[in-house]
This record gives C-alpha cells, sequence and structure tokens, in this order.
C-alpha cells in the first residue's frame, strides 16, 4: 500500500498517541484497518501525516501516563464547584418558582371556598326564614284540621297483649 506503514499494535498506538486496547478498538469497529499475523496484530497507518489527533501528546501526559499536579486538581475542582453551584442556583429557583405557582394556586381555592361558604350561608339565611315561616302556618293548619288521636300502646304491651 502506498503512503502507508505496516506496525505492531503497541508502536502504531504509541504513534496515534493512544492506548493499545484503544487502538484494539478502533480495530474492531473498522475506522482503522489492520490485520493479524502470527497471533500478534499489524495496524496501518499513513506515513506523511502525523497521525496524533492533537499533533502531540496530550498535557499533563508522560509516556501514556497522566501526571497529576496540584494545579490541575485545583483547577478540576474549580469546575465541579462552579458546575455544582450553577446546577443548584437553577434547582432553586425552579422550586422557587413551582412554590409560588402553589402559593397562587392554594389562595385562588381558598377564595372559592370562601366565595362558596358565604353563598352557602345566605342560601341558609333564606331557607330558615322560608322554614320559619312555613311552620307557623303549618302549625296552625294542623291543629285547625286533624282530630285527636289516641297515643299509641307501648311495644311491649302490644306484643304481650294476649298474655295480659
Amino acid at each position: 500500500m502506498a503512503g502507508q506503514c505496516e506496525l505492531p499494535l503497541v508502536d502504531g498506538a504509541a504513534r496515534l498517541g493512544i492506548t493499545p486496547e484503544a487502538l484494539r478498538k478502533r480495530l474492531q469497529r473498522g475506522s482503522l484497518d489492520g490485520c493479524k499475523r502470527d497471533g500478534e496484530w499489524y495496524v496501518w497507518l499513513d506515513e506523511q501525516q502525523d497521525t496524533r489527533q492533537d499533533g502531540g501528546r496530550p498535557a499533563g501526559q508522560t509516556e501514556g501516563r497522566v501526571v497529576v499536579t496540584p494545579a490541575l486538581i485545583e483547577d478540576a475542582l474549580e469546575r465541579t464547584g462552579a458546575r455544582y453551584m450553577a446546577d443548584l442556583d437553577t434547582l432553586f429557583t425552579r422550586v422557587s418558582r413551582l412554590y409560588e405557582d402553589q402559593l397562587a394556586a392554594k389562595d385562588a381555592l381558598i377564595d372559592e371556598l370562601r366565595r362558596r361558604a358565604e353563598q352557602a350561608e345566605q342560601e341558609r339565611a333564606a331557607l330558615s326564614a322560608q322554614l320559619a315561616a312555613g311552620r307557623q302556618d303549618a302549625v296552625s293548619s294542623r291543629l285547625d284540621t286533624q282530630p285527636e288521636v289516641s297515643p299509641r300502646p307501648p311495644w311491649w304491651r302490644r306484643w304481650w297483649a294476649h298474655v295480659l
């Protein structure tokens, strides 16, 4: 293949600036060409082109290892803290808005119930007045039209009447 060289998997990974496991995955996915000979994988890479993704080794890496410095840790903590604060602020704003909406709905419901209670009280007063006026008429008409009825005997006398 013109312009391409065949490299062992480990050398190809070093040239690309990735781990051998990552290069195996690329071969498995088919994003790079390679073959297996005598139990060892070889990868085909372009000779003229620098195939590193960033043109060099990633910052903070030496020979496949990450060098952790206090500055990197502090920077990561600051970014993480800023993200958490932004997320908390967003959540606080949403909860506050929901709380205000719930309070407004509660106030509207209380106003509606108060209005209904006042209306029911007015209806009760009107019905009480009608009932009082109707009772006076009903009592006077009953007294005039109903004959005297003898009181009914108690239950025990009715049940035991044949024995007594």
